[in-house]
């Protein structure tokens, strides 16, 4: 018996994140251009060709088309397998998309061909149920893996509660914060290149030939990842900027922004104002000082801003990551206090008005506006004209119906249906790289 190949024996690209190994339907492979992909290489994935082949593993197709800054069509879609959204999980994933749709000049529409959005049910080999389809490729991801991006495939993969509605969204790790990290996060962090692909030069036993595409995340956000790394390591505690509401010394309800690069200019006596019940508390004199993790004053806050280290503990992973979980934050909300790297001693009284979690650093905003070409003094993520008003496109046109009525995707059911099952060597190997 031949021994397999190893992932040992493929000299792989440095820049290359995530190997995985995939093996695709020849279709995958564009005839005008054998180095390069075709915008729906998803769906020639051995998974999607076996589901496209029954008639109801999906069942409901959502897409939003636009023009581009360049005045192109472009369009962005999502498909639900074994299941159908919520009318609340539809209509958050429309607005998401919307934003999405505005950044860089609709850039993300050339690099994302596909949304699948599983239900968690599906997730993770646990569950021993081969038809229970989930994330992943030729091998499937545990239950842990919420969403994952594939720039090579021009695919997002997530799964989500299937019954999800406006108590469950909105908030940290819920299904939209997961569509925001993958789509709004890691497809607004590719570089400009084309999807390529090169033979290894590693054959397989049985003849096949192994390709490797091009790495494409461009972590453009790296100098704020080290910076955020050396804040993390150096022992000192975060710094962050706060919001409260205070009466001041003349009787009146102002709110007040405490800037943390600047402590001196913070009040030196001030009453502050339960947002609830606006009940007026004594406050101790404060002289100073940088806010800091156990500080009382984060939890008299209406508003927090974490100026320092990573966005959240898993946005120390890598440049990426910090760059995605920023861009979460910036589309979905707040980030609770716990995944602050020194979080663990903040009391929180939101039960009476206050905050309940923080934002994403100055500088985090700032590069993520810059990349994005949204407007850094607006609240949110919001795209401006020329006089600073905010800008919404008129050219959205939304359709969501079953997949049979979508043309671009039944003709690849129908295509799938009436494609034999290649050989093994018939296949396209190819090790890509990808995004968690």
């Amino acid at each position: 018996m031949r021994k397999r190949i190893l992932t040992e024996d493929i000299i792989l690209p440095p820049d290359l994140p995530n190997p995985e190994y995939l093996k695709l339907y020849p279709a995958a492979r564009s005839e005008q251009d054998q180095n390069q992909l075709v915008d729906e290489a998803w769906a020639y994935a051995r998974k999607y060709q076996y589901m496209m082949r029954e008639t109801d593993r999906i069942q409901g197709s959502y897409r939003l088309d636009y023009v581009d800054a360049d005045g192109n069509d472009q369009r962005l879609r999502a498909m639900f397998i074994d299941h159908e959204p919520t009318p609340d999980m539809l209509e958050r994933a429309v607005a998401m998309l919307q934003t999405v749709s505005q950044m860089q000049g609709g850039r993300v529409g050339r690099e994302l061909d596909m949304i699948a959005i599983y239900p968690t049910e599906n997730a993770g080999p646990e569950h021993g149920n081969p038809k229970l389809v989930g994330l992943g490729q030729e091998i499937q991801f545990e239950g842990s893996t919420l969403g994952i991006a594939y720039p090579s495939l021009k695919l997002v993969e997530m799964h989500m509660p299937p019954e999800s509605t406006h108590d469950n969204l909105g908030a940290y790790t819920s299904p939209d914060w997961t569509l925001a990290h993958e789509v709004g996060g890691h497809f607004t962090g590719l570089n400009e290149e084309n999807n390529e692909i090169r033979g290894t030069g590693v054959t397989l036993a049985n003849g096949a030939e192994v390709f490797v595409n091009n790495g494409r995340f461009e972590d453009f956000m790296q100098d704020i990842y080290d910076q955020a790394n050396a804040e993390e390591r150096s022992g000192l505690p975060s710094r962050w900027q706060v919001r409260r509401r205070v009466e001041n010394t003349r009787g009146e309800i102002v709110d007040m922004t405490h800037d943390v690069m600047d402590p001196a200019r913070q009040p030196s006596r001030f009453r502050v104002v339960n947002a609830m019940r606006r009940a007026i508390h004594a406050i101790r004199n404060e002289h100073g000082g940088s806010m800091i993790a156990g500080d009382p004053r984060l939890a008299e806050s209406i508003y927090a801003r974490k100026e320092t280290g990573h966005p959240t503990r898993y946005g120390a992973t890598d440049a990426a990551e910090h760059q995605a979980e920023s861009s979460a934050s910036e589309l979905v909300g707040e980030i609770p206090f716990t995944q602050a790297h020194d979080g663990a001693n903040i009391i929180t009284r939101e039960a009476e008005g206050f905050v309940s979690g923080y934002h994403v650093a100055s500088r985090d905003r700032a590069a993520l506006a810059n990349r994005w070409g949204s407007d850094p003094t607006q609240p949110g993520v919001v795209f401006t004209d020329a006089n600073g008003n905010p800008e919404r496109r008129m050219d959205w046109q939304h359709w969501y119906g079953r997949p049979q009525d979508d043309e671009d995707l039944a003709r690849l059911m129908n295509e799938a249906r009436q494609t034999p099952v290649p050989e093994d060597r018939d296949l396209l190997h190819i090790v890509t790289g990808r995004r968690i």
